[in-house]
């Protein structure tokens, strides 16, 4: 698998939806200007990046918040259970086995935040992030035989580069289930682990 002609095994994770709580950090920080807002997570979340309760001028100043903090994205929540978390983590120790979390993140420190976040909360002492708009482009030149997300259209487009299409998973989250998308779905972050070959 990977490379034609090339041993091992490459997976792609996405971060927030999947490893990282980014809805409900959304409405924490939005809770700081609208007090009564009430608590929001992943598992709520209706519509993609529909901010109910949150105006429109409200949501600018917490994506500036988002992109100009030093701290922003290391605060998230894990959504991953601690078991899943320590599979995760072993994974990590498979010979022939490389790991990819790739993310959108905005903000000169999401790179640096989001490897810190992952030593913190997988853990995985050195991971590999990619920072990157275009994830089935990061997909076709690392050669993905396994990929996440929580995002319908990334997915199906990760699929179409993969040498086996099924092999794109979806997590199901309420925002992402309304459009038949041409994925593999999973319930969770762990039933997606079991499908990974050791």
């Amino acid at each position: 698998m990977g490379k034609e002609g090339e041993e091992g095994l490459n997976i792609q994770i996405d971060v927030d939806g999947v490893l990282a709580d980014f809805v409900k950090g959304f409405y924490d920080t939005a809770r700081y200007y609208i007090p009564d807002l009430p608590m929001v997570t992943t598992y709520d979340q209706q519509d993609w990046h529909n901010w109910v309760g949150i105006p429109e001028n409200i949501q600018n100043i917490v994506w500036k918040e988002i992109k100009e903090s030093k701290v922003w994205w290391y605060k998230l929540d894990p959504l991953p259970t601690l078991k899943e978390r320590n599979t995760l983590s072993q994974l990590d120790y498979t010979d022939g086995l490389n790991m990819y979390f790739v993310t959108s993140r905005p903000g000169d420190y999401a790179k640096f935040l989001t490897e810190r976040w992952i030593r913190t909360y997988i853990p995985i002492e050195h991971p590999t992030v990619i920072v990157a708009k275009h994830k089935a482009a990061i997909s076709k030149v690392l050669y993905i035989d396994y990929s996440i997300e929580d995002n319908g259209q990334n997915a199906e487009s990760i699929g179409l580069t993969m040498k086996h299409r099924e092999h794109s998973y979806l997590i199901d989250r309420p925002y992402n289930t309304r459009l038949p998308w041409q994925v593999t779905r999973v319930k969770t972050i762990g039933e997606f682990l079991e499908k990974i070959p050791r």
